[in-house]
């Protein structure tokens, strides 16, 4: 009975182990450093561009650069899967109206990848990336 157990415990333990390493191989490393980004916020329900630029951050990932900058106004409030942009530049998401603010990027090696975005906690950025947050409706 006590082998048993103590079988029990080993295979455990190594099946816990396996997990652990199958799910962090799969956990794209995040890019130390300097980066340079290409930024764009857009309103495609009035047409307009609220902001377009290229600059430069040491941040990891997509929320930790929006947390950091002041030349553009954002606003992320938590929700069940994390924190979800409601406001950019001063225009708030309508939910009422089915309006969203959402993210993408056509060069971003996660976001190509996986075919979405991750949440702006979850998305790891690296040198060169554009992305473009978008209102639009669903």
């Amino acid at each position: 009975m006590k082998n048993n157990r103590v079988v029990i415990v080993i295979v455990a333990v190594l099946v816990f182990a396996g997990l652990w390493f199958g799910l962090s191989s799969l956990m794209p490393e995040k890019e130390v450093g300097e980066k340079s980004l290409h930024i764009v916020i857009s309103d495609s329900i009035s047409g307009e561009v609220l902001y377009e630029k290229d600059v430069k951050t040491d941040a990891e990932t997509l929320g930790e650069f929006l947390d950091e900058r002041t030349d553009f106004t954002f606003v992320a409030d938590d929700g069940e899967w994390g924190r979800m942009i409601s406001t950019m530049e001063d225009v708030v998401a309508d939910a009422s109206n089915n309006q969203f603010w959402s993210i993408s990027s056509d060069n971003n090696k996660d976001c190509v990848a996986n075919g979405w975005c991750n949440g702006i906690d979850m998305q790891n950025i690296y040198d060169g990336d554009n992305f473009t947050f978008e209102l639009t409706t669903w």
